[in-house]
């Protein structure tokens, strides 16, 4: 990719996904947090992905390979499991579904799931803000409008800064009662 001219940065989504990353490894700690209390203290966990495809199912036939000798062969496991789970149905499926909800919000940034955890594939450049070269000339010709208009207020021969929103299109006020580049139209 050739060097593209970076405008801003859109840090309010980043930080959304950063929020939203946070809690989606919150809850995946806590769908792993289930394991020993359905499978006991001692059972290894060989693969994250498949717990967090289903927990419910996962949990379910775990929990069945380790017991099912204790049960008649008859016994149908998930209401066995249903019985004697101190979780019920509705609490794993709630934390699956919420972990999936979280994953798909994140889109192509949401981490990848591996054998033993997640990894975070959310990068800061990704949302930075390049310039369209297509329209470079609009942009740079703005910047100098803007930054004409600034040098006029500072020596107290132009006046407020409305004036400049009305000419054009591509900007907008600041509170602080400044004017800036609508980025958005240079992307």
């Amino acid at each position: 990719m050739k060097n593209r001219e970076k405008i801003g940065f859109r840090e309010d989504q980043y930080n959304l996904h950063q929020e939203t990353e946070t809690k989606l490894f919150a809850i995946a700690d806590e769908i792993k947090s289930m394991i020993p209390v359905v499978l006991g203290e001692d059972y290894k966990l060989i693969n994250l992905e498949p717990l967090l495809k289903d927990t419910f199912d996962f949990l379910v036939w775990e929990f069945w390979a380790l017991n099912k000798h204790l049960y008649p062969t008859i016994a149908d496991p998930v209401k066995t499991f249903t019985s004697v789970s101190p979780l019920s149905q509705a609490q794993i499926q709630s934390k699956c579904s919420s972990f999936w909800k979280l994953h798909k919000d994140m889109g192509e940034h949401a981490p990848t799931i591996g054998q033993k955890a997640l990894k975070s594939t959310l990068k800061k450049d990704a949302f930075n803000l390049y310039l369209d070269e297509d329209k470079r000339e609009h942009y740079e010709a703005l910047k100098r409008f803007i930054n004409a208009s600034d040098e006029l207020r500072k020596m107290g021969k132009a006046s407020d800064s409305i004036n400049l929103i009305r000419f054009t299109h591509n900007t907008r006020l600041t509170n602080s009662g400044g004017v800036q580049i609508e980025l958005h139209s240079f992307i």
